[in-house]
């Protein structure tokens, strides 16, 4: 008896852990689909995918190495647009690149210096 109370316990903090990952992972989608403005977007790679919900759960650091034109900028954009974020910081090493960010993160809604 005392082996099936200890099992129901397991079950329902798998449940619980479940639901609470779910609701993020909604969440964490339906930000990506605003960012992008496109109702059915998905990631692209599962790496991507990975790599912005740890970003969105402040794992740091975190280090993404992806392709051209693998997803990196939603890699901060999509945890940026989550509430109680604070500040994301980017570095960008080409003047290029640093105005297509800057114009890609006001055009998404975020406050963009």
């Amino acid at each position: 008896a005392a082996s099936y109370w200890v099992t129901i316990d397991v079950l329902k903090r798998l449940t619980a852990d479940s639901l609470e990952i779910f609701g993020q992972d909604q969440l964490i989608l339906k930000t990506l689909r605003t960012v992008l403005r496109d109702d059915y977007a998905q990631f692209r790679t599962p790496q991507q995918e990975e790599a912005v919900r740890l970003a969105a759960a402040k794992q740091t650091p975190l280090v993404a190495v992806l392709p051209v034109g693998g997803g990196k900028t939603l890699i901060f954009m999509v945890p940026a647009m989550l509430s109680g974020t604070g500040v994301t910081i980017v570095v960008a090493p080409y003047a290029e690149l640093k105005r297509q960010l800057v114009t890609r993160c006001i055009d998404a809604g975020l406050d963009c210096k």
